[in-house]
């Protein structure tokens, strides 16, 4: 079968490797679809996240969905010819971390496409029935990629604390940014502004009922938000741009007492920050690392028509082309938002 196999940074070959058998407990499955995320654009830059380093040929890809081709008797209801998507993280279950029940932070995590476990830019793949779930039936097949964007976007909010009535800046508006809008609306946010560089994002973030959109290339996003607020600031700020610059910018935006929620990876784990800026709004700091309990959360609001996830797969490519693909995300051509390959 094929596979996009990524050799060091910006090396990514199309070759053939065997089609997987599954093991025990594994289903396996045809994969019709394989987002791009902003993390397999991290890998494909620069050749590593922060400590885990691409240091021999790996398969990117962890939004993953398909067609059940395999699947031995299950408690889960799992059967061939089932759409159904992947929860990405395997957690080991038994570490301190998993027995609390934070098993996002559970230091012998396998996660798919993450060095050292291959993903899903594939043609077949087998994973653990534990972590497949059926798609609902008002949900495209290629649509299933998505959910694990949006269980990052439930925890993001759990992690707020977001209340009724909260203002709320969001810094990035890509998928998670414009996840992140929609979830705060839904949470009962009032008044929700929204920064990127790129005006056909911020129109996409005006659509889904952004309060204010602030184009950071030639407004001051501080300077804005201390103006739309009266000088208060914003309750809740969500970092999701992964740039060096924008966390500090968040910080500034957020009221004496308000929350700052840090979703982006910035591209070094080394940034500026002034901590007396921070130590005198006291601002409480939440760090998002993955997501935790929210899976099943994000496919039961797709279910009930709660989230439009209509807005977001912008692009598809077929596999022979992931090159034109991860160009076109990385460079922002086209208005993309959500580009997706097709195996």
């Amino acid at each position: 079968m094929k596979a996009a196999v990524l050799h060091k940074a910006k090396d990514i070959r199309i070759e053939e490797i065997e089609k997987p058998v599954p093991k025990p407990g594994d289903a396996l499955f045809r994969i019709e679809s394989v987002g791009i995320c902003g993390s397999d654009i991290h890998y494909y830059q620069f050749g590593r996240i922060g400590p885990k380093i691409i240091n021999k040929t790996h398969i990117l890809g962890h939004e993953i969905s398909g067609i059940i081709e395999s699947v031995g008797k299950n408690e889960r209801g799992l059967k061939e010819g089932m759409a159904v998507g992947i929860e990405p993280a395997i957690p080991c279950g038994e570490c301190e971390q998993c027995i609390e029940g934070i098993y996002n932070l559970c230091k012998n995590v396998k996660f798919c496409g993450s060095p050292p476990e291959q993903g899903g830019m594939k043609e077949y793949m087998t994973y653990p029935i534990n972590n497949i779930f059926q798609l609902p039936d008002n949900m495209t097949v290629e649509e299933g990629i998505f959910i694990e964007t949006l269980s990052i976007g439930i925890y993001s909010l759990d992690v707020s604390a977001l209340k009724l009535g909260d203002s709320v800046l969001i810094i990035g508006a890509g998928n998670i940014g414009l996840t992140i809008l929609q979830l705060a609306r839904l949470s009962g946010a009032f008044n929700i502004y929204v920064v990127d560089l790129l005006d056909y994002r911020l129109k996409i973030a005006e659509e889904m009922g952004a309060t204010a959109v602030i184009n950071a290339s030639y407004e001051d996003p501080v300077e804005k938000i201390n103006r739309l607020t009266k000088g208060r600031g914003v309750d809740v700020g969500f970092e999701a741009a992964g740039a060096e610059t924008t966390p500090q910018q968040t910080i500034n935006s957020i009221k004496c007492g308000g929350t700052f929620v840090f979703v982006g990876i910035v591209p070094t784990s080394i940034i500026s920050w002034d901590t007396e800026i921070t130590r005198l709004k006291e601002v409480d700091i939440k760090m998002i690392r993955r997501a935790r309990h929210s899976y099943e959360r994000a496919i039961s609001l797709i279910e009930k028509e709660k989230f439009n996830i209509k807005p977001f797969i912008t692009h598809r490519f077929p596999l022979e082309k992931i090159k034109e693909a991860f160009s076109t995300v990385e460079n922002y051509q086209d208005n993309v938002l959500k580009a997706v390959i097709k195996p």
